[in-house]
């Protein structure tokens, strides 16, 4: 196999095709298989596979002309990014960019930021606090806001050396909150720790706070309580830092709204100033991510030096563009994001009904079609199972030989231990595909802690 895949061992299947949220692909054996997608990809094929509407407006636009944008733009990009906008709480977003990967989007949204202060005359703004076991990209910078060892390890001599970073503690209950603490409470003692990572910092030199508004796959899908988004938001406005949510997996309706902090904050209230993200943008059918910029960057810029600092050369690609744009009008009229809410809460019963009871099921958590299922193999003492198990793996791959793909996650307790499964299903996804991928879970967890307990 000439195509470097990430594992030296493993067998990864070969898709052979695609129809609705169901994949065939051919094993090890050569046997063709169907499975249930149980994990969009990574996160990313929101209107499942093989959609029609979307397919013909890939045929549409074959013969669309790549330009590059600084010297011809496409029509395409504006109108995308003026959907984006009008999609949005009112006043939260003027423009937006657009490129090809998540890490693009991270990286330009710091850059970004540090280009507002410095426009403004700012400049001992150069660091960043962004959330202790978070994954934010695969760049070095974007590395360097994350705490993700398996993703990071051959690097760490090289991360360390970029000082301009540090790091609080997630929102995390499970694990965190005190038996002792009251929720307000425990939102309370994170707030005052950001407040306190300010000033050991230097209040003038931050750049901006940089999290996920809904945990990804390093922590697996945990929404804070309300106040802790709007606290945030409250200390970089009284320092005077920006504040960039990374939206790049839990964005563009994973969680049932359109942007998973809608709710967090009064109408016209807060919000970041940039976000990025990206997963669900295009579905999956062409490479397309973004940036989203709220106005008074953009004004910082205009009544500075008048030039965004940094082009790529796949910005704003028009036929990525066109076809995210039918995605994203998808999603609207065939009211997709009502049935993620409605799917995803049967998901949510399903899931706490079968598997809570699991000796070695934790916590599940999770909003819309975003769940996590920890795993541990003392529920009373929350202790993680040996990294050298593997147990989430375990379970993902009997899951697969029963017709699920799922995505198993390991560090979340060190960096090593810990493990649990997410679950990011097709937009979709119906409630038969529930009770089908729910009792597969179960099986699997049954098998696997028969073995282990």
């Amino acid at each position: 196999m000439a195509c470097l895949l990430n594992s030296l061992v493993n067998f990864v299947p070969i898709v052979e095709s695609g129809s609705d949220v169901h994949l065939t692909i051919r094993t090890e054996n050569g046997d063709l298989k169907k499975v249930l997608d149980g994990s969009s990809g990574a996160a990313v094929a929101s209107l499942g596979h093989n959609h029609p509407k979307v397919m013909n407006a890939i045929q549409r636009s074959a013969g669309t002309p790549y330009v590059y944008n600084g010297l011809i733009r496409g029509q395409a990009c504006d109108d995308l990014a003026k959907f984006i906008i009008e999609h949005s709480p009112e006043n939260s977003f003027s423009h937006v960019q657009f490129f090809t990967s998540g890490s693009d989007s991270i990286e330009t949204a710091m850059k970004l930021a540090r280009q507002y202060h410095y426009e403004r005359g700012q400049l001992a703004r150069i660091n960043f606090i962004s959330r202790k076991k978070s994954y934010h990209g695969n760049t070095l910078g974007a590395l360097s806001l994350s705490d993700n060892k398996a993703r990071s390890y051959p690097y760490e001599d090289m991360l360390r050396s970029i000082k301009n970073f540090s790091k609080v503690s997630p929102y995390y209950p499970y694990r965190d909150q005190l038996d002792s603490e009251t929720v307000d409470e425990y939102v309370k003692r994170l707030l005052d720790e950001m407040d306190n990572e300010f000033q050991r910092v230097g209040t003038s030199t931050v750049c901006a706070v940089v999290l996920e508004p809904v945990s990804g796959t390093s922590l697996g899908a945990i929404e804070p309580a309300l106040g802790y988004l709007s606290g945030i938001r409250d200390i970089c406005n009284k320092y005077g830092a920006l504040l960039i949510f990374d939206e790049i997996l839990c964005g563009l309706g994973r969680t049932g709204n359109y942007h998973s902090w809608e709710g967090h904050f009064p109408s016209g209230t807060g919000g970041p100033d940039l976000q990025a993200f990206g997963k669900t943008l295009c579905g999956g059918y062409l490479p397309i991510t973004g940036v989203l910029i709220n106005h008074r960057v953009v004004e910082a810029i205009d009544q500075g030096g008048k030039w965004v600092v940094g082009h790529q050369t796949f910005q704003d690609h028009i036929l990525s563009a066109t076809v995210a744009l039918e995605v994203q009008k998808i999603t609207f009229e065939d009211a997709v994001l009502d049935n993620v809410k409605m799917v995803g809460a049967y998901l949510g019963e399903q899931l706490d009904q079968i598997l809570s009871s699991k000796k070695i099921v934790g916590n599940i958590r999770g909003k819309g079609l975003m769940w996590g299922i920890e795993l541990v193999q003392n529920r009373k003492t929350k202790e993680p199972f040996n990294f050298n198990e593997k147990v989430g793996a375990q379970i993902a791959e009997l899951a697969r030989e029963r017709g699920l793909i799922l995505i198993s996650m390991s560090g979340i307790v060190d960096g090593q231990s810990g493990d649990h499964l997410f679950l990011s299903p097709p937009y979709i996804l119906k409630r038969e595909n529930v009770d089908f991928l729910v009792n597969v879970i179960s099986e699997c967890v049954d098998i696997v802690e028969s073995k282990l307990l």
